[in-house]
């Protein structure tokens, strides 16, 4: 007994064969072709408890003192990590910005070890710094501690 599909089936089953082709593809590339910045920094994805961020990574002296002076925004989901080769006491200030800042403090072990929130433009030349030496610093937009329950002792991971 020989069965005929109506044509319109055959044509679901390319498209939805197509569009995971075309999906698949699409997320393979996306992760593996953008490797830097539109400022050429080096990206790294940084996994909260309940969001991750994608980082510049600014790792040379010249980009840790640039930081984001100068931009005009930093969108949710997007962020700046400072990376020096080892820990150190490291205070960020707000010179030439032009929005407000969480900044989160982490230790060897990726642990939240000081946070300082909605860090003011106006508030250069003031410097925030923790009490202790940190192994990374990450810039997020004003508002992302609060929005996304970061803590203290949170754990984070870095791809």
């Amino acid at each position: 007994m020989e069965y005929h599909y109506p044509k319109k089936y055959l044509f679901i089953a390319l498209f939805a064969v197509f569009f995971g082709l075309f999906l698949n593809f699409s997320v393979r590339s996306g992760s593996e072709v953008q490797k830097n910045s539109p400022a050429g920094n080096a990206l790294t994805t940084i996994l909260f408890k309940n969001t991750n961020v994608l980082a510049e990574v600014a790792d040379t002296p010249a980009k840790e003192e640039l930081g984001l002076s100068g931009r005009i925004e930093l969108p949710f989901g997007k962020g700046m990590l400072f990376a020096p080769p080892t820990a150190r006491v490291y205070g960020i200030w707000m010179k030439d910005m032009n929005f407000p800042l969480d900044i989160v403090w982490f230790d060897n072990d990726l642990k939240v070890m000081y946070i300082k929130e909605n860090a003011a433009p106006e508030s250069y030349p003031e410097a925030f710094v923790p009490s202790a030496p940190s192994r990374y610093v990450l810039e997020l937009p004003a508002g992302f501690i609060q929005r996304y329950g970061v803590t203290l002792g949170d754990k984070v991971i870095m791809d």
